[in-house]
């Protein structure tokens, strides 16, 4: 398993939570990095790293006063894999940071194709991304135009026209005429899943 913990608060709280998760591991070979995250490879099945840290790390929750602890965790099989899953942690880090409560751990999604994307490289993420998306950042860096704006709400509207045009307060031409600039500049059509797919990562790849 690999267990990567949010930086958060002072050093001296990010010390104490360093030390409270290590505790909650006890006997997990631990690394840290420059930015006070820890990095954490333990034995055990994932659901049961999971609920321990849960049950463990959730006695804290009233002594963390307006600090967050967030925790993410995700299998590692071999050692090649490591990175993988050390990025997949953190994807888990990042997604626990919309949940409620002063203690939050999540398992990485692996089961979904998102989830999947999380362990791709940074590196590797960011080119996919420029690559699909890079027409409509520079449009928009040109005209101010909102078109990714616009095609981040139409997709997380489940391609509706209606509900998109509703939650950025336009008119339904004018969702319409944005997504059919960002469909002629990516050269997807979202009205195919693949095209959509596709771009939905790509935005995921900005987030």
């Amino acid at each position: 398993m690999v267990v990567d913990r949010a930086p958060a608060g002072t050093p001296e709280q990010r010390a104490a939570m360093r030390a409270a998760v290590q505790d909650a591991l006890s006997g997990a070979v631990t690394t840290v990095d420059v930015a006070g995250r820890v990095v954490a490879l333990v034995d055990g099945d994932e659901s049961e790293v999971v609920a321990t840290l849960r049950r463990r790390l959730g006695r804290l929750a009233p002594a963390l006063a307006r600090t967050r602890l967030l925790v993410g965790v995700s299998a590692c099989g071999t050692d090649e894999s490591v990175d993988g899953a050390v990025r997949s942690a953190a994807a888990a880090v990042a997604a626990a940071r919309g949940d409620a409560g002063a203690v939050c751990v999540r398992a990485a999604e692996l089961d979904s194709a998102l989830g999947l994307f999380t362990a791709v490289p940074d590196q590797l993420r960011r080119a996919f991304a420029g690559r699909i998306l890079g027409p409509v950042l520079e449009h928009d860096r040109r005209t101010d135009a909102g078109l990714l704006a616009t095609l981040e709400a139409f997709l997380d509207c489940d391609g509706s026209w209606r509900r998109t045009a509703d939650r950025l307060h336009v008119h339904l031409n004018t969702v319409r005429y944005r997504i059919g600039r960002v469909e002629a500049l990516t050269g997807r059509d979202l009205g195919r899943i693949g095209d959509r797919l596709d771009v939905y990562l790509a935005v995921r790849a900005l987030a």
